[in-house]
């Protein structure tokens, strides 16, 4: 098989046949209902991802404290 009768296989149904070529815009990847959804879903959990966070924050830092107070316990404790 010569390199002149080989032929590409034609990909011109899809909607980024030319997205490296620029041809596509970014706006014609994702259709409307699509960027809805997608943003909804970015709207609901990039709040519950910072608030997780910072509750686990709160959580470490309050099991800091309690080592600590029970460690100065025990030293108490053991000197009586």
């Amino acid at each position: 098989m010569s390199a002149q009768s080989f032929t590409r296989p034609s990909v011109s149904a899809s909607p980024c046949a030319d997205y490296g070529r620029g041809m596509v815009r970014r706006g014609d990847i994702l259709s409307p209902r699509k960027r809805i959804v997608l943003l909804a879903v970015v709207l609901i959990l990039a709040p519950g991802i910072v608030l997780g966070y910072l509750g686990f924050r709160s959580i470490a830092s309050r099991a800091e404290g309690l080592l600590t107070n029970y460690a100065a316990t025990v030293v108490l404790v053991r000197d009586r």
